[in-house]
């Protein structure tokens, strides 16, 4: 069985973000995979003996840097796979997070930002999970 590494209430730094450590280095590891599913909340809590509000505030923190996406079934590692290309010669690309509105239109995830290109046609928004850009030689 795999030794699991503890939170150390004693530590200044938060048990919060000892956790998101935790997910970010078994990701790191390949113990977790992009498109797996993380443990539950409740397992979570069991498992390194947190309370239910310190384990959001890691999920949240893991979604707000892009790490995980949450949806109506739980939380995923954010995959890389399967992106699309876009070239966009003549455009200006920006990068944000979604409105509420444009998750729902575009089936985001939780803490997934969206990719803005720009043209002389107007504005296309693009999920970042699912775009990639790609820049030509010699631009």
């Amino acid at each position: 069985m795999r030794r699991r590494r503890r939170i150390d209430h004693s530590l200044e730094r938060p048990a919060y973000k000892q956790l998101a450590d935790i997910i970010r280095d078994q990701v790191a590891k390949g113990e977790l995979e992009p498109g797996d599913r993380l443990p539950s909340e409740h397992d979570l809590m069991q498992g390194y003996d947190l309370s239910r509000t310190t384990v959001r505030q890691a999920f949240a923190h893991l979604r707000a840097e892009g790490a995980i996406v949450t949806g109506p079934r739980g939380s995923y590692v954010r995959g890389e796979d399967n992106r699309q290309e876009v070239t966009p010669s003549g455009a200006v690309v920006t990068a944000r997070m979604p409105s509420e509105e444009e998750r729902r239109r575009l089936a985001i995830g939780q803490g997934v930002p969206v990719l803005v290109v720009t043209t002389a046609k107007g504005d296309e928004v693009l999920p970042s999970d699912r775009w990639a850009i790609r820049i030509e030689a010699g631009e």
